[in-house]
């Protein structure tokens, strides 16, 4: 017998995370010099990591690292500059994504830098 798997849960914060470092990947690559091409090809290899990682949790939920104080899992993706962060919930068979965090500058740092500038 084949065990069905985990339904995943997209929440309103992670939406918003996903696609506001889509739109950081494409405006940090152009602001670098990069061609609009190359910023979009950036962006388009995140979302697929992160898409292939939620596949991923459907099967296989336990995956990733787990702090010892909370129940909330992580992985990292985009070579290691955004960690993916979820909870699993046994029970529903559900996978809730929660939170993309940014290992290498917080949000206040990279989004206060760009509203200075405006």
């Amino acid at each position: 017998m084949k065990i069905p798997p985990y339904t995943e849960v997209l929440t309103e914060s992670f939406r918003e995370d996903f696609a506001v470092v889509g739109e950081y990947i494409i405006d940090s690559n152009v602001e670098a010099g990069n061609d609009v091409e190359f910023a979009i090809e950036k962006a388009e290899q995140f979302e697929k990591e992160v898409r292939d990682l939620i596949k991923d949790l459907t099967l296989f939920p336990e995956q990733g690292t787990i702090k010892a104080t909370s129940a909330v899992r992580g992985k990292p993706v985009y070579d290691g500059r955004y960690s993916i962060r979820w909870v699993v919930n046994h029970d529903a068979r559900e996978v809730s994504l929660i939170a993309i965090h940014d290992n290498e500058r917080p949000k206040e740092l990279r989004y206060g830098q760009a509203m200075s500038d405006v």
